[in-house]
Formats: structure tokens, sequence, C-alpha cells
């Protein structure tokens, strides 16, 4: 904690993990117009089991690495303590960037497992992963990235998540999919892959690849209503429905 109110205080920082160390009772703050680098150098953030782990304010940046071998830096045992339980392991206002390291073991009661972003944020995956996250309530949704602003995903994995609905990701927001894998999420009832809503859910796939995914209805992409979703490139295949859309929906 006391490393974040000194990066803050500094405007832009570096923070280097050198051992496992344990959040404290409130959730960690990149504050506005801050820009902060928390590299995890192969060691564990652990939450307190109660709060979202990091919290980026508005017009605040985190940049997420992991840069020393063997990249088995994570970010785990958050829990969503944003609204009615959104956001387990970050809650951006502002913008992220994911370089490395391994968003896991996290949970949302309702949305976000592993990312809760709104509107007003971006979210830039460029390597990395987001796996074994969990959007637990009934109608919960976005197990591994809950995403209402821009999404950019150019590589990096999202893995292993379980939701009701939008079991990997679910958008609202502009979506680019141009690397990286969506890959073995389950949905309890409809989208395991990537569940796109609303008029201003706009998903471009130009690569990557969704695969192995499973759901009672549309185990791949879900495109519901008046949401978009244009492929370009990549790879849909291999995801499982019990009823219908196996792969887009």
């Amino acid at each position: 904690e006391a490393a974040f109110t000194a990066a803050n205080t500094a405007g832009t920082a570096t923070i280097t993990l050198l051992d496992n160390c344990t959040a404290p009772n409130s959730t960690l703050t990149v504050s506005t117009g801050s820009s902060i680098t928390l590299d995890l150098a192969s060691y564990t953030l652990i939450g307190n089991g109660q709060t979202t782990v990091l919290t980026v304010e508005k017009d605040a940046t985190l940049t997420l690495d992991d840069s020393t071998e063997p990249g088995e830096g994570k970010i785990t045992n958050g829990k969503g303590s944003y609204d009615d339980g959104y956001g387990g392991g970050i809650y951006v206002i502002g913008a992220l960037n994911i370089k490395g390291g391994n968003i896991t073991g996290n949970t949302a009661t309702m949305r976000g497992g592993g990312i809760y972003s709104l509107r007003t944020s971006t979210v830039t995956m460029e390597g990395g992963s987001i796996t074994d996250n969990t959007s637990s309530g009934s109608g919960s949704s976005g197990g591994g990235i809950y995403a209402n602003g821009p999404l950019i995903i150019n590589d990096g994995t999202i893995s292993n998540k379980k939701a009701t609905y939008g079991a990997g990701i679910r958008v609202s927001g502009t979506t680019t999919l141009a690397g990286g894998f969506i890959t073995n999420n389950v949905a309890s009832s409809v989208c395991g892959g990537v569940y796109v809503r609303e008029s201003t859910g706009i998903l471009t796939m130009t690569g990557g690849e969704i695969s192995g995914n499973t759901a009672s209805d549309a185990a791949g992409v879900y495109v519901y209503q008046d949401a978009t979703f244009t492929m370009k490139g990549g790879t849909i295949t291999g995801n499982a429905s019990t009823n219908r859309g196996g792969g887009v929906f």
C-alpha cells in the first residue's frame, strides 16, 4: 500500500514486486493523473478475499507486466466489491495495459470476475493471461472481462472462466480481437466465448482464436439484438453448445 501511495504522489512510477505480498483491507488504487507500471517479477499479489485487488481511477493508467523469468506473476484472491459485486481482480475507470502476468482466481458476484471496465475506460491486452476467474451470481456475466469501454486484444489468453452469460468476455463497447486465445470458457446459460450486447457493442475480429468454449446456446460468439460482429480474420473452432449456435449465434 505504501508503494502505491508513493507512486501516486510521484505521478509516474514503476512498482516491482520483490516477494509475494498480500493487499491491505481495501483496494489498491492508481489515482487520477497517475501512470503506474506494476511489474509482478514472477511474484504474486494476493487480494484480501473481500475487495477488488486493484482500482484504476479516471484519467489514470496502470500497465501490468511480468518481466522476470519464468513469468509466473499473478494477481489473485480478489472479490468484486463495487456496486453489487463487480470487478474481482481489477476495476478500471481509466486505462489498463496488460503486457504480462496472470489475473487468476478472482471472483465477482455479478460482473467481471477478472476485470470490470467502465465506458470511460480503455483496456488493451498485449500479453499475459486471464484464467480461472468466476462471475458466480444468478445472471452473472463476464467471467474473464466485462468491458463497457473500448477493449483491444492483440495477444494473450483468456481461459477457464465461468459465468451465466459470456464466460470469457462480455462487451458493450468497441472491441477489437486481433490476436490471442479465448478458449475453454464455460457458460451455464448463454455464450462461453464472447458475448456482444447492446447497440454500442461492436466486435471486430481480425485475428486470434475463439475455441473450446461451451454453453447451452452460442458457445463461441453471441451477438445480441442490435450488437454488431464483423469477422475479417482469425479462427472460431471447436466450440460446443447443447442447443443453438456452436460457433456464432
